[in-house]
């Protein structure tokens, strides 16, 4: 995917989650909590050197959840102690990483609670990209509200369309390329998976990619979109909860506005 961003002169935002890595553990198959028991190579210290060539071609660089299964199972209802010791971990391996701070955080399957919201701005994350919906804004969850501003994700992702009957991985990029012809203050936000659109669908990536250019689209890192608003400051939001077309489960979705 570094690849085919670099031919096509894309800068783009990379969620790293830098835990263990149970994905290709031979116990797989075991139920997580006996798995997550299992030890297991950590992703920051087995990848280092393909992590750090993001940052070499100047992507932005943003922390995921440390054990990304168990946060899509917990985080929803987990507590404040559960919240603050994963990102704690995160923020502790990405540091030992690339001896910086990262820029933001990106919550797995757009599973959040009220603690994520206020440790973000505690722990001075510059933007969060944690739930889906139409704009940037700046979130209120349970009566609990943070400065630090959210980039939802705004287009469906490949997997969801592919749960069309209609769609298929021949037709699937116009698809998207139609949903996406409209105007959004911020514009268009599209989540994908390093490791199915980065290796299986990379053709399907570069489709979109090529139809996005010919549109004369301007691409940008979350940072960069942060830039652009400049100091306006973002409206207030409320975070609810909601079904998505083709997706498993409830997702955090920007709602209401706080009047």
């Amino acid at each position: 995917m570094l690849k085919l961003f670099e031919q096509h002169g894309v800068k783009a935002s990379f969620q790293l989650s830098l835990g263990p890595d149970y994905s290709s553990h031979p116990l797989k198959i075991l139920p997580w909590y006996l798995l997550s028991c299992v030890p297991a190579a950590k992703i920051g210290e087995q990848a280092k050197e393909q992590l750090k060539s993001i940052l070499q071609e100047s992507h932005e660089i943003g922390i995921g959840p440390f054990l990304p299964a168990s946060w899509r199972r917990n985080a929803a209802y987990a507590d404040e102690v559960f919240t603050r010791n994963d990102l704690m971990q995160s923020l502790e391996a990405f540091q030992h990483l690339f001896d910086s701070p990262p820029s933001f955080f990106g919550a797995v399957d757009w599973q959040v609670n009220p603690h994520l919201l206020k440790l973000e701005e505690e722990l001075g994350f510059n933007h969060a990209c944690d739930v889906r919906g139409k704009m940037a804004f700046l979130p209120s969850l349970q009566d609990v509200s943070s400065g630090c501003i959210q980039i939802p994700t705004t287009l469906p992702t490949i997997n969801e369309l592919l749960a069309n009957p209609s769609v298929n991985e021949h037709n699937v990029h116009e698809f998207l390329f139609a949903v996406s012809q409209r105007v959004l203050p911020n514009g268009e936000v599209f989540c994908v998976n390093a490791e199915q659109e980065g290796i299986e669908r990379l053709v399907i990536m570069e489709r979109i990619i090529v139809m996005w250019k010919g549109s004369q689209w301007e691409f940008k890192t979350l940072g960069e979109l942060v830039q652009s608003i400049g100091n306006d400051k973002p409206p207030w939001h409320q975070v609810g909860w909601a079904e998505v077309a083709g997706h498993a489960g409830h997702v955090a979705m920007q709602s209401l506005k706080v009047v």
